[in-house]
């Protein structure tokens, strides 16, 4: 039998959602007998002092200080001739609290090793070389950009999601010959074919109304119950929402106060491992474009209309769907209400949008990731 664990980081839900994708993808396509894969958070295996100041303050500086992250995406993202004396600290810092992980690993003693978060890429880099843990190690950029954390040389492969990120891996000193364009990997159910009207009818919503998923993300961060109640007041055509708030458990009851005042025309659901079945309900989606996020939508042919996107990786990944066709970006409420009703008036063009999505999908990127790391 092989072993493979998959490590992720719980800094925001993405890196964590992919790895439990491929962990499904390997239930899937293999006998449990003849392949077990194994998920790791790195951040579970660390103390709590260093999930309060690395984890949380992560995710507490996107929430409220998303220009600051943006200029710490930006100064971070440099190559090896720029080393600089923040991030000798930074590694040194995360080294410190990395030994309790690193013996989860060798008592596990794995096959293989797929990253699909950076911090434990780095610090197992020198072991990689080595092949200390394991005889293959593999890293999963989870974003449509390739930052410089990603870049850990003596890694045996990468899976980006696209080929101007094969570039930018390449221009950052990886051997093609390392690199592989899969796409970044979703769960399995993401395949799955979808009657929408049926699947509007299950979830208790009319058939025939449009229907937009607004969502937050794994950990609830954005305030769409503020923009809902805009969209019912300024929008005349009729349509019904569904609303994913992840664990964010305040947003979820300021929304269903909200489906009071609109009946029948709102769902809000909190967190969930079947976004696909809500997603298969909806013509378009307003959020934030994180890599998992965006990948989700593109595989069930939601064109994205998205606010305010953080910068650095959002940002990025909201510029590459908006250039292939599958996304608008807009600043502020007047500019939301625009553009979504833009998408509700125009089929013409929410169709072509629709398939400007589906043309950039890889729902199967799990499939062909663990296929490449397995040799097969």
């Amino acid at each position: 039998m092989k072993k493979i664990i998959v490590i992720s980081g719980s800094t925001g839900g993405g890196h964590v959602s992919a790895a439990n994708s491929l962990q499904l993808y390997a239930e899937k396509m293999f006998n449990k007998k003849k392949l077990q894969v194994i998920h790791i958070d790195v951040i579970k295996h660390m103390s709590l002092f260093f999930k309060k100041v690395y984890a949380d303050t992560y995710i507490n500086i996107i929430k409220f200080f998303p220009s600051i992250f943006g200029y710490l995406y930006k100064f971070t993202d440099h190559g090896k001739d720029k080393k600089v004396v923040l991030q000798e600290m930074r590694y040194h810092f995360e080294e410190f609290f990395s030994k309790r992980f690193k013996r989860v690993i060798k008592r596990i003693k794995p096959d293989y090793i797929i990253f699909t978060h950076f911090l434990p890429a780095e610090h197992l880099n020198k072991a990689a070389l080595k092949k200390k843990y394991a005889t293959k190690y593999a890293v999963v950029v989870t974003d449509f950009d390739v930052h410089s954390l990603w870049v850990q040389e003596n890694m045996d492969l990468f899976f980006v999601a696209n080929e101007e990120s094969a570039l930018r891996l390449a221009n950052k000193g990886i051997n093609k010959d390392k690199i592989h364009i899969t796409g970044i990997p979703i769960a399995p159910g993401f395949t799955d074919h979808y009657n929408k009207e049926e699947v509007k009818a299950r979830l208790g919503l009319s058939p025939k109304l449009d229907t937009v998923l607004l969502m937050t993300g794994a950990y609830g961060v954005g305030r769409i119950d503020s923009f809902t109640e805009h969209l019912f007041k300024n929008i005349d055509k009729e349509f019904q929402v569904i609303a994913l708030t992840g664990k964010n458990e305040k947003l979820s009851e300021s929304l269903k106060k909200i489906e009071k005042k609109y009946p029948g025309r709102i769902k809000a659901v909190g967190f969930t491992n079947e976004v696909q079945k809500y997603m298969a309900a909806c013509e378009f989606a307003v959020t934030k474009t994180g890599g998992l996020t965006t990948s989700e939508c593109l595989a069930m042919g939601l064109p994205i209309i998205t606010l305010n996107p953080i910068p650095g990786q959002e940002e990025k990944n909201a510029y590459y769907l908006l250039e292939n066709g599958a996304a608008f970006i807009t600043s502020d409420l007047i500019g939301l209400t625009y553009r979504f009703q833009k998408l509700l008036n125009n089929r013409e063009l929410l169709v072509k949008m629709q398939k400007n999505a589906l043309r950039l999908a890889t729902p199967k990127a799990g499939e062909n990731i663990l296929n490449t790391v397995l040799g097969e």
